[in-house]
């Protein structure tokens, strides 16, 4: 699954249909023409002599494209698109009746020793003017049609460029301050030559990894991502102490699912900040559910009764839930249920993702 292009199909299916073709644009409108000239061709059949017949459809083939490329690629863009539609109609009008004396007389050329076939070609003037209006109007309703899935394709493009662009942002809030602490506390233990130092040192350098390489895919396998938070809480635990209630547990097999990568870390960052800086023997509770089409994620942390409610999730540098619930609105559209629980002395967020 990779959301972003998920949300992409859903609301602009045809892009890919206008990428494909205005990609074979040309081979297609060739083929268009053969198949139409051969059509001609079969139907008008040989009752005087193939090559009179193919001579004749040929150029009737001829003009009706000059008709629809004219009209496609210069009189509809020109006029048209940049609404002056009077100077259209007028030119489009104008050309077909200055075209016509030129086709019916190439006809009667083509038709020079059969007078019966040639006075009917003479005398069905109006004939030939309405089969030229109607090849007008259909080109008119092609190019219509073209332009509409061009703007859309150029949209779908935007839109995702967007999307991507400010996924890509939100993907890089995550509070510099924990590893700047981090950092400190490791180098405090460097100092006094502590064991713990290197086994700390390693789970930074795998968050690291985690955050800088990892995390350039879309989805991420959903053990890297636990494994990942499991990292970040083991030094968390480290630098709070002992005095502090962190669990961690992990219900399922998350073996073949993925997710977004850092989209929970948000709410871990905003639980410690709140259940365990700001309280004495605090807690931190985190459990992962994970069934078979979806996961649950369950996260509560005490609050301090001097923290007003209403800075609860304000998270670090500004941004946090508001940044965790645009990136669920962005990549999981639909697919995510958020219940947040406020409450004196804890909160609590309840996460369902459909996988």
């Amino acid at each position: 699954m990779i959301p972003n292009k998920t949300l992409k199909n859903k609301y602009f299916r045809h892009a890919p249909f206008y990428s494909y073709a205005a990609r074979y644009s040309g081979s297609i409108h060739i083929i268009f023409w053969v198949v139409f000239l051969v059509a001609l061709i079969l139907l008008d059949g040989n009752e005087l002599g193939i090559w009179t017949n193919i001579l004749s459809n040929f150029t009737m083939t001829l003009f009706f494209a000059g008709i629809a490329y004219v009209n496609i690629l210069y009189l509809i863009p020109k006029y048209l698109f940049t609404q002056k539609t009077f100077l259209y109609v007028v030119f489009l009008i104008t050309g077909i009746v200055l075209i016509t004396p030129v086709y019916i007389s190439l006809q009667l050329l083509i038709y020079r020793n059969y007078p019966d076939k040639a006075s009917l070609y003479y005398f069905n003037i109006s004939s030939i003017i309405f089969l030229e209006l109607f090849v007008a109007i259909g080109s008119l309703f092609y190019a219509i049609i073209v332009d509409w899935m061009k703007k859309r394709a150029e949209v779908s493009e935007l839109y995702t460029t967007n999307i991507e662009t400010e996924l890509n942002f939100l993907k890089t809030q995550i509070n510099p301050h924990f590893l700047f602490n981090t950092l400190n506390s490791i180098y405090a233990l460097a100092l006094k030559k502590s064991d713990d130092a290197p086994d700390l040192i390693l789970k930074l350098s795998e968050i690291m990894r985690y955050m800088l390489y990892d995390c350039n895919e879309d989805v991420v396998p959903l053990d890297q991502e636990i494994n990942y938070l499991k990292n970040y809480l083991d030094l968390e635990k480290f630098r709070k102490g002992t005095n502090n209630e962190i669990s961690f547990t992990v219900e399922g097999n998350p073996e073949g699912k993925s997710l977004a990568p850092l989209l929970l870390i948000t709410f871990v960052e905003n639980a410690f900040k709140h259940g365990v800086n700001n309280v004495e023997k605090g807690y931190v509770r985190i459990h992962f559910r994970i069934l078979e089409d979806q996961l649950e994620f369950d996260i509560e942390n005490s609050v301090s009764p001097q923290i007003h409610l209403s800075k609860l999730g304000a998270g670090s540098g500004g941004i946090g839930l508001e940044n965790a619930k645009r990136r669920l609105e962005l990549l999981y559209p639909g697919q995510n249920t958020l219940k947040i629980i406020k409450n004196l002395d804890s909160f609590r967020v309840k996460l369902t993702i459909k996988f």
